[in-house]
């Protein structure tokens, strides 16, 4: 999930993620990440609680990756500063200027965020020295931030320390998104055209793989996953990955 979640950072910073929605059923789908944490949790100081406080059969637009990384990075910092209490996952709408809203809010009763480092939390790299036992990359808040508004939503956060924080991602319920990639769910089954090249040998030892990263942090990461298994070619940019297949 870090890893996911860097590349998934990087491809918000380059402006290469584009939103891809699909209609379905937004209250169900965060009941359902709600219960994978609440499953796992080995915590036993801790109950994590779900509250739906709306009609459950709200269909709307949304973005199923966006939204399982949002609250994935927004449940996980939860756990992670609540040793113990509570920690709620709540649904609700909301009307404003005659518009509806649904608002997705995480909250616990755990350390809570000092009032100077509050205006701070949504900064890239920016990572808090108030608890030294407790590490992380300094990009989690901040990619939350970018996919919630490249959802075209807003994120909120309250906060008391040592008693809790409070999220909030309120998104538009009619907003159609005409600007998206609209995904068909029935259509997730559907088979690719694959060519398969007749000079390569699949049977053969080991095969030769490309990849092309212009991050070389990411680019020697991707590259040590698949080298026990590949021969690997890498690349900084389209040209080199194009001159490294004609040349082998």
């Amino acid at each position: 999930n870090l890893i996911n979640g860097i590349l998934e950072f990087r491809k918000t910073e380059t402006r290469n993620r584009k939103l891809e929605v699909c209609r379905g059923n937004l209250v169900n789908f965060v009941r359902e990440i709600g219960l994978r944490f609440k499953e796992l949790n080995s915590n036993k100081d801790v109950n994590i609680v779900i509250a739906i406080n709306m009609p459950e059969e709200q269909d709307m637009y949304y973005d199923p990756e966006m939204i399982n990384i949002i609250l994935n990075n927004l449940l996980g910092n939860a756990m992670k500063y609540t040793k113990k209490g509570v920690i709620t996952l709540s649904v609700s709408e909301h009307e404003r200027n005659c518009l509806r809203y649904i608002d997705i809010t995480v909250s616990d009763t755990g350390e809570g965020i000092s009032p100077e480092i509050l205006p701070h939390i949504f900064k890239r790299y920016y990572q808090a020295n108030h608890n030294k036992k407790v590490a992380g990359t300094g990009i989690g808040l901040a990619l939350t931030q970018h996919l919630v508004e490249l959802h075209e939503g807003l994120i909120s956060v309250s906060s008391e320390q040592g008693k809790g924080s409070s999220f909030t991602v309120s998104l538009l319920i009619d907003n159609n998104y005409p600007n998206a990639i609209h995904k068909d769910i029935s259509g997730d089954n559907e088979t690719a055209d694959v060519t398969v090249r007749p000079d390569i040998n699949i049977q053969s030892e080991r095969l030769t793989i490309l990849i092309v990263e212009d991050d070389e942090d990411v680019k020697d990461y991707i590259a040590s996953s698949f080298a026990d298994t590949y021969n690997v070619i890498c690349a900084s940019n389209g040209k080199e990955g194009l001159d490294s297949v004609k040349a082998n």
